[in-house]
């Protein structure tokens, strides 16, 4: 079975999700700075490692 996707993609090239497929997701403030943690991130996060290792070889 194929897994659902995530992401959206709009008409314009940009992509949007809904956030109940998001799984976990917080906003946390630091000093002057907000960082995102959660399913969403963590899942980017391997993308982006996927992304750089491919680039490597």
């Amino acid at each position: 079975m194929k897994k659902e996707r995530l992401t959206v993609k709009n008409p314009d090239g940009t992509y949007r999700i809904w956030m109940e497929r998001a799984g976990t997701f917080r906003l946390e403030s630091q000093m002057d700075s907000v960082f995102a943690y959660g399913d969403l991130v963590n899942k980017l996060g391997r993308y982006e490692d996927q992304d750089e290792e491919k680039h490597k070889k």
